[in-house]
């Protein structure tokens, strides 16, 4: 195995020019545990990684807690939950999909302590809170909605679109309850996706295989059941007909096995347990009964989750819970070894899993490569102790995050489903989790009146998920059908997944009895998604029937069809033959004549080739009678989604308040801060601090007082009246740190304008009278803003030497910059003048020198040699600058003259590259210019 050396920002995560409209642009994976849930998110520009929460948390406790219409999530529910156990509702994940009686349920019940009915409409599970009721998926879309306003936090935007989780052994209904949760909670689900194949997904990401395959075990041991999955992993060619074909990864899982109850909440509850008896043990004599006592048990569940923590990095720690019961006070210790042994019947549950695989692969340890451990309950030693006793220290392996592993090959899965990125290709060759079976009665007829049931196995466990089947059935009438999900043992009962109904048999046979050549195929279409869910497309009767007879065709049509084809033929030969020689109109007659005599043989053709069978395809109606576990109506669905809209809305009133209550503490807190700061006491006399403080002494009390019921306006006028007496001390503070500073810039401005008054007007002195730099006009203005602005600074800094430093200051530091600014682009805008100005004098000599860059050419005569031998004449065209003559350069004309005319061939070629050169000069004088605007910027 080779470790392709990659960072996540390799992982191919590239936007593409034209994104999906189907898609949004970020997409995320949702890892939804029995303890905990994770969230992933892919967005450009972001790289795959976690989502935090608000305590900045890379996982959020799955657990909700609704009290007084408010719902609390995460770890505001775990700390409610001792005080208010009825309202709290945690591990939500493994009821989904489940009958009240299941045995799923009853646990549930016996160990936590909600109020737990049954909905009497569909026979699954609800929770009762005061005079309503919520469903498990209900409770569930909250949950998942929280993860989702994470992920719209941290993209900043809504992001719709998530690939979710799964345990690989959920059937069809816990599928459906999470697809259904959801709908609830706003999220468009990519697809479902097992959690082991999500784990060898993230193994796979930044890594490179061989050709032949490498098996791995995954042994995902989480808080609420533990699975075993073989998976091997291979390069395979991208397309098998070309010569040398680009390889890529693929992941097939092989074999699966699970324990739905063995994991890390089965430790839990063998722990309370532990912990309520040694509290019985310690209160002998005060008669309380502790396993009766819901708060007292939701106490010590909670403490012995984070014993069990503890104990998987040390051999001992001690449990403490302050006024367990009626003002008891609970402490005890508790070592590993105690633990190992009161779970003295579950580790041997761990290799059960193991064994199952390997028998159905027919592999040995020794094909394994490795053991890769995922979940958090892995960590427990003991349950490390147990696979290094089965397979061995050395196979044991942990390449992989195992609290984070699921969720990161979730978030690659929904960016490799996404058309708005393009990723690595890896292929997945995932199977189905139990075998689907159709279940229907034959037909009656007279040698079997009394009919039979058939059962015909659809998809096998080892089925690949994506599978599409075509079922036929011979039927003469309307059928009833059934899916069933085949028992996980052999005894097992079948459960009915849907039963559905095909009609408009009778009908199509009727309305096609004259020309059938039999009874119809029935044919119906069904796939197993990438979800591992049953999914039925549409239901048709195939018919063979004769062809349709067509009406006879007399002598006198086909003479007049022959008649008419000649005809055209002519028309075509006559238009042919108007620019044609004789010998084409000849051809053309022949064809002419060919043509007269075909139309007897195509007909005779057209019947020998009219088919015998003609088959015909009829829609029929397919309808879903009933479903295996009722799903939730439509009804049902938009009242639950207006019931979350209003917790949504009050939610937001509440944190909205909740925000402006803590604005107006923290800026009390601060304020008694702010008032003794010396700053403060060099702009404020004694009345104002003491004003000031007795207002935050009074805006306190009501804050802990009436403002704990007070509406949202009330504490934003109590803010207010804070700022009214704050924000000008902080104004007057920064008036006085910064006006010594800007003074002197103001200051050095004006006298900068005055001197280059002085200057401009001594210039203008000595300049002729029709070629000045500045106007007058020019100067007076810089020396009348000058003039006004020093004015201006010398009356106002009078006023504010006249007032105290606790008194509003006239002399602002905005002013100063902005008139100090005013005069400083005046004065710039005068330098860039004169920088661009040039004498009169000069400007003609250079009109002069440019009219004259005219260029002549000179043909010269030469005399050359040929292949031959011969003497050849040759032409050539010498290029030369023609320059006016001037005064200083008369006496030198004729000279150049006659070196130009006996210019050699080199010559004449320097003298055509002077074009050149006055566009390099051209480009240079460009070049300065913006240098000098660059300047002129650095200057301002």
């Amino acid at each position: 195995m080779k470790i392709h050396i990659l960072s996540y920002l390799s992982l191919g995560l590239i936007l593409l020019s034209s994104l999906s409209f189907r898609v949004n642009a970020a997409v995320m994976a949702i890892d939804y545990g029995a303890q905990w849930f994770k969230v992933a998110l892919v967005k450009p520009g972001v790289p795959l990684d976690l989502v935090l929460n608000r305590e900045s948390k890379r996982k959020t406790p799955s657990n909700i807690c609704i009290r007084d219409g408010v719902r609390l999530y995460g770890n505001e529910a775990n700390n409610l939950a001792t005080r208010f156990p009825k309202f709290t509702f945690p591990s939500l994940k493994n009821l989904l999909g489940h009958k009240f009686e299941d045995e799923e349920c009853e646990v549930y019940r016996n160990t936590f302590y909600n109020d737990m009915i049954k909905d009497e409409e569909r026979g699954t599970v609800a929770f009762k809170y005061k005079d309503e009721t919520y469903t498990v998926e209900e409770l569930v879309s909250y949950q998942l909605a929280q993860a989702k306003e994470m992920a719209d936090n941290m993209a900043g935007e809504n992001v719709k679109d998530a690939v979710i989780t799964v345990p690989r052994f959920f059937n069809h209904f816990e599928r459906k309850a999470i697809i259904d949760a959801a709908e609830l909670a706003g999220i468009r689900v990519i697809s479902l996706l097992n959690e082991d194949t999500a784990s060898a997904l993230n193994f796979a990401m930044t890594r490179v295989f061989e050709e032949a395959p490498q098996h791995h075990i995954f042994f995902d041991m989480g808080a609420g059941s533990t699975v075993a999955t073989l998976i091997s992993f291979q390069s395979i060619p991208e397309d098998e007909t070309k010569k040398k074909p680009k390889m890529v990864p693929q992941i097939e899982v092989k074999a699966t096995g699970y324990d739905r109850s063995l994991g890390g909440h089965a430790f839990d509850v063998k722990l309370q347990h532990h912990l309520a008896n040694k509290f019985k043990e310690t209160s002998k004599g005060k008669n309380i009964d502790i396993f009766s006592n819901q708060r007292a048990m939701s106490k010590l569940l909670k403490e012995a989750i984070k014993v069990k923590e503890i104990l998987s990095a040390n051999t001992e720690c001690f449990a403490s819970i302050e006024n367990l019961t009626d003002d008891i006070d609970f402490r005890t210790k508790v070592t590993r070894a105690e633990l190992e042994e009161m779970a003295v019947d579950l580790f041997p549950r761990i290799k059960n899993p193991i064994e199952k695989i390997l028998n159905e692969s027919n592999l040995s340890l020794d094909n394994i490569t490795s053991i890769i451990l995922v979940g958090g309950s892995t960590r427990i030693p003991k349950v490390q102790a147990t696979l290094k006793e089965l397979v061995g220290d050395e196979k044991i392996a942990k390449n992989v995050n195992s609290d984070e592993a699921v969720v990161l090959g979730g978030g690659f899965k929904a960016a490799a489903s996404s058309r708005a990125f393009r990723v690595r290709e890896i292929r997945i060759k995932d199977i189905n989790n139990r075998p689907i079976e159709v279940v229907y009665d034959s037909e009656i007829t007279e040698k079997r009146p009394e009919g039979k049931e058939v059962h015909t196995m659809l998809y096998n466990e080892k089925a690949l998920l994506g599978a599409k089947k075509l079922m036929n059935f011979r039927r003469i009438t309307d059928f009833e059908f059934s899916l069933k999900n085949k028992g996980e043992a052999e005894n097992d009962e079948s459960t009915e997944i849907l039963r559905a109904k095909i009609t408009g048999i009778e009908d199509a046979i009727k309305e096609n009895a004259e020309r059938s050549l039999g009874d119809p195929k029935v044919k119906l279409m069904l796939q197993l998604t990438d979800s591992n869910i049953i999914s039925m497309f549409d239901a048709a009767a195939h018919f063979q029937l004769t062809p349709e007879p067509e009406p006879e065709t007399t002598i006198v049509e086909q003479s007049t069809e022959a008649a008419e084809t000649t005809k055209e033929n002519e028309e075509e030969t006559t238009k042919a033959s108007d620019s044609s020689s004789s010998s084409t109109t000849t051809t053309t007659t022949s064809s002419t004549t060919s043509a007269s005599s075909t139309p007897t043989e195509t007909v005779a053709e057209k019947k020998e080739e009219k088919p015998k069978v003609v088959n015909k395809k009829v829609i029929l109606k397919l309808e879903i009678t009933s479903n295996g576990l009722k799903e939730i109506s439509k009804e049902k669905m938009d009242e639950y989604k207006k019931r979350r809209a209003a917790l949504d809305d009050a939610d937001k009133k509440r944190r909205i308040l909740a925000e402006a209550r803590n604005n107006l503490e923290s800026y009390v807190y601060s304020g008694q801060e702010f008032i003794y700061k010396e700053d403060v006491a060099a702009v404020t006399n004694e009345e104002q601090r003491e004003a000031y403080s007795k207002l935050l002494e009074a805006t306190s009390d009501w804050l802990y007082d009436e403002g704990q019921e007070a509406p949202i306006s009330d504490l934003k006028a109590k803010l207010d009246e804070l700022h009214a007496l704050q924000d000008p001390i902080e104004r007057r503070m920064s008036e006085f740190e910064r006006r010594p500073s800007v003074l002197g810039h103001i200051k050095s401005s004006i006298e900068i304008s005055k001197n280059w008054v002085i200057e401009a007007r001594k210039n203008y002195t000595t300049e002729p009278e029709d070629d000045h730099v500045f106007t007058e006009e020019q100067i007076d203005s810089v020396e009348s803003l000058a003039n006004t602005t020093q004015v201006w600074l010398d009356e106002t800094l009078a006023k504010q030497k006249e007032l105290k430093d606790y008194e509003d200051p006239v002399l602002l530091v905005d002013d100063m910059i902005t008139k100090g600014e005013k005069i400083d682009r005046l004065v710039l805008s005068m330098e860039k003048k004169r920088k661009l100005w040039k004498p009169k004098k000069v400007e003609k000599e250079e009109e002069e020198e440019e009219s004259a860059s005219e260029e002549e050419t000179t043909d010269i005569e030469e005399e050359e040699e040929d292949e031959n031998g011969e003497k050849v004449t040759k032409t050539k065209k010498v290029y030369k600058s023609k320059t006016k003559k001037s005064k200083k350069t008369s006496s030198t004309t004729s000279a150049t003259e006659t070196a130009e005319a006996t210019a050699t061939p080199d010559a004449s070629e320097e003298t055509s590259e002077a074009p050149a050169t006055e566009e390099k000069e051209a480009e240079k004088e460009k070049e300065n210019d913006k240098e000098e605007k660059s300047n002129e910027k650095d200057e301002l």
